[in-house]
């Protein structure tokens, strides 16, 4: 029993969830650059800020992180998850939205809060989220799902990119390119 243990343990892969998530936010930026007398030129140096024009991202991400409020979330892990992606989208304008079978009110936030209020309590139907931002005419870049995954979600509109985080043991959709679990992260921020 043991050395089957052993064995399995040796020959599983071990992954970084905070690789998968910054290819995520690298795919949601603009590559889309303007000039600006603010920033030096990346080959000249600071020698040349204001002479020579650097250049930088044109318009900022809008990144939505959809949080699943339905009866088996646990708040504390939401919080924590949260806080970490928010930090890592620092250059993005970040929206929020509490979900479970309705998608409710996008908020824009620009300060970070180490604690939120959950909304909602219900069963959980992801594509609620979609169906919003269709019905309101609301355009993201990045929609960052974070969900206990037990649910069975078609795939979106390719224009969509969607990263699932999950919170529990349950894998996430097939068609989903970004997906890690949420405690697999937090062990890699503690180490």
């Amino acid at each position: 029993g043991n050395i089957k243990q052993l064995i399995e343990l040796k020959n599983r892969r071990e992954y970084d969830p905070r690789a998968i998530f910054s290819k995520f936010v690298t795919s949601v930026f603009s590559v889309a650059t303007e000039f600006t007398r603010m920033r030096p030129p990346r080959r000249l140096g600071q020698d040349y800020t204001g002479i020579i024009y650097g250049s930088r991202h044109k318009m900022k991400a809008k990144v939505l992180i959809a949080l699943d409020s339905s009866g088996s979330m646990e708040d504390s892990v939401i919080n924590e998850g949260l806080y970490f992606m928010q930090s890592a989208l620092k250059h993005a304008d970040v929206y929020f939205c509490w979900w479970d079978t309705n998608c409710y009110d996008i908020t824009h936030e620009k300060i970070m809060r180490p604690k939120y209020e959950v909304k909602g309590g219900g069963g959980t139907n992801p594509q609620c989220i979609i169906d919003k931002l269709k019905k309101e005419k609301l355009r993201f870049d990045g929609i960052v799902v974070i969900s206990d995954c037990v649910f069975d979600w078609y795939e979106p509109p390719k224009h969509e990119k969607v990263c699932i985080v999950s919170t529990s043991y349950m894998q996430g959709p097939k068609w989903c390119k970004w997906f890690f679990k949420l405690e697999d992260l937090l062990k890699r921020i503690k180490k």
